[in-house]
């Protein structure tokens, strides 16, 4: 079952990102719980997230990002996919849409880029979840 979301992009270096909005909030009251920002995995992308997110983001807004060069985000013509540059990109797209504070819920790959951005960014994020993750590759895979 596909729950109701909405898809958006936001400019982030040379690509666009394209995000996933979903959930409940009094956004901008002082009670507001904190939001949560999913990131996918390699073979994954923001799609996959969303029954998953709605379920969880049933009193809080969720949004699970595609990141650059996977979903409907454009590919980087500088060929630029660096652990850090996806880091920025979370920090662009939250900015964009104006969340001081989340909790990340990240896979795989996207768990390198989560970590690299709560490690530059520790007062924005209020929860990190790591799912099926190493800081580095496995030569042997």
């Amino acid at each position: 079952m596909i729950e109701s979301h909405t898809v958006h992009t936001c400019p982030s270096g040379d690509v666009s990102l394209a995000y996933r909005l979903f959930g409940r909030s009094d956004h901008g009251s002082p009670t507001a719980k904190t939001p949560v920002l999913f990131v996918h995995g390699l073979s994954y992308f923001s799609y996959d997230w969303v029954n998953f997110g709605v379920q969880l983001c049933t009193a809080r807004l969720g949004c699970a990002m595609d990141m650059r060069g996977f979903g409907d985000s454009t590919y980087s013509q500088a060929g630029d996919y660096a652990v850090t540059t996806m880091a920025d990109d979370i920090t662009r797209l939250l900015d964009h849409l104006k969340w001081r504070s989340v909790i990340l819920v990240a896979h795989s790959m996207g768990g390198r880029s989560a970590t690299c951005f709560a490690a530059a960014h520790p007062a924005r994020v209020a929860g990190l979840v790591l799912v099926d993750w190493s800081p580095e590759n496995a030569p042997a895979g």
